[in-house]
């Protein structure tokens, strides 16, 4: 995740047509490596309340994220594109669980690091 964010923060000085948009994408981007380095190195970083908010807000642009594949999938039926659709869910579904487990499954961790 780290390197697809340089990736993308690289991009943006590069990319012709830049929006607010892609700059709530890299902040969101880079909020969300704080949760995955903590819980891949089991160490807190902040405060529990913070690993609340950033996985809050990644689960509702996830969910949004969802419900526009799914309107796709409504609107124009190709089991290739299906197939795809269904890869992004398990993307997203292994990108969501460290941040998940970070901010409501590491008590042990927030306690004794904190």
């Amino acid at each position: 995740m780290a390197f697809l964010f340089a990736i993308s923060l690289l991009e943006v000085p590069f990319g012709g047509d830049q929006s607010f948009v892609d700059l709530i994408f890299l902040v969101v981007s880079a909020l969300s490596l704080i949760p995955l380095y903590g819980y891949a190195y089991s160490i807190a970083i902040g405060s529990k309340s913070i690993a609340i908010v950033i996985f809050t807000i990644n689960f509702f642009l996830s969910l949004y994220g969802l419900f526009e594949l799914v309107l796709g999938i409504l609107q124009d039926y190709d089991p290739t594109i299906l197939g795809v659709n269904i890869f992004v869910l398990l993307f997203i579904c292994l990108y969501m669980y460290p941040q998940y487990a970070y901010a409501f499954r590491s008590n042990n961790m927030w306690q004794s690091n904190a």
